[in-house]
């Protein structure tokens, strides 16, 4: 589980390059293809990476009913000995979270495209994730999309109907939309309204079932937080899972673990990921630390950089990456009298 999420943890940093590079690409058609043979392929990578650690069901795969079992089982064990493992040192706690809503939010999306099949009625299906909003006793209130023959009679009480319109008029594809679910606007749907994708009344927020997914995210998150929160203050129950011979070796060995990446070993840039004069006006408002932006700021506005602020520029240049040529190509570029430089 722990190589899982590490796995997560680096791989975060190519789809952010990725989203940097799609933007500086021309042409909003091959944007959008490589975008989302991009998005197909790290999902590839990530599916395999769940069967090759046994904590996924392959659906072209057959199982027997201890199998299935035993990757479920693997999963929940795997997931509450690292909360646990993790309970007493707060910057894990935070990685722990932030990597596991990553592998969670992945899991939705799956969700999103498989429909459920009732069990008391076969003939009936219902969307994954609203199947597992029931399942979490998430029940919320929804008004139901109305059906053409209702929208087109003029007899019927109209209000479901403006409501409907009303809540919906601003998503743009308000056509794939079943139900608009009431969902109380804090916590619970507190990124959707942030993000202003639902429109709120009297504190209560209009949730399509497209967007469940961030719901169920907000709830898993407050979930995790709430746990760590109760094993800080419940310091038996700790004492007790690490008696447990069981995991006990785990829980001993975990906390020390290094989950961050380690920047210790030598590192080798690629053509892929290293500095260059090309990229270097893109990246270094998102990436570059404040000091070294501050000094790369001020050195493109007033077009001189002083020797403290040289020394530390150029060496930040050349250990992300850059090569002697590119840097005084660079430098040059800026500088007020390149014929000087």
């Amino acid at each position: 589980r722990l190589a899982l999420l590490q796995f997560f943890d680096t791989y975060t940093i190519g789809e952010e390059k990725d989203s940097h590079d799609s933007n500086n690409t021309s042409g909003d058609g091959y944007k959008k293809l490589d975008k989302n043979n991009s998005m197909e392929n790290k999902n590839k990578q990530i599916r395999q990476k769940i069967y090759e650690y046994k904590f996924g069901i392959q659906s072209m795969k057959n199982y027997s009913k201890e199998e299935m079992e035993n990757i479920i089982m693997a999963d929940l064990l795997s997931h509450y000995i690292l909360r646990i493992a993790f309970s007493r040192d707060k910057e894990k706690q935070k990685w722990f979270l932030k990597q596991e809503l990553k592998l969670f939010t992945f899991r939705l999306n799956e969700l999103k495209n498989i429909n459920v099949l009732n069990q008391d009625n076969l003939g009936e299906s219902e969307r994954g994730l609203i199947y597992l909003l029931k399942r979490e006793n998430l029940n919320y209130d929804f008004i139901p999309k109305p059906s053409a023959a209702y929208i087109s009679s003029a007899t019927t009480d109209s209000s479901n109907n403006d409501k409907w319109n009303k809540y919906t008029a601003f998503i743009q594809n308000r056509d794939t939309i079943e139900k608009l679910f009431k969902v109380p606007f804090f916590p619970d749907a507190y990124f959707l309204v942030k993000d202003h994708k639902v429109c709120v009344e009297k504190g209560v927020a209009y949730v399509p079932d497209i967007y469940l997914d961030a719901i169920l995210i907000t709830q898993f998150k407050i979930n995790i937080q709430e746990s760590f929160k109760y094993l800080e203050q419940n310091e038996k129950l700790l004492l007790d899972a690490q008696n447990d011979s069981r995991i006990s070796a785990f829980l001993t060995a975990l906390p020390k673990a290094y989950v961050a990446k380690d920047f210790r070993q030598n590192y080798e840039h690629t053509e892929d990921t290293r500095l260059m004069p090309q990229n270097l006006y893109n990246i270094y408002k998102q990436s570059f630390p404040p000091c070294m932006r501050r000094i790369f700021v001020n050195y493109i506005k007033d077009k001189h950089l002083k020797h403290w602020g040289r020394q530390q520029l150029w060496l930040f240049l050349k250990g992300a990456g850059m090569t002697l040529d590119e840097n005084i190509q660079t430098n040059r570029s800026i500088w007020m009298q390149p014929d000087k430089f």
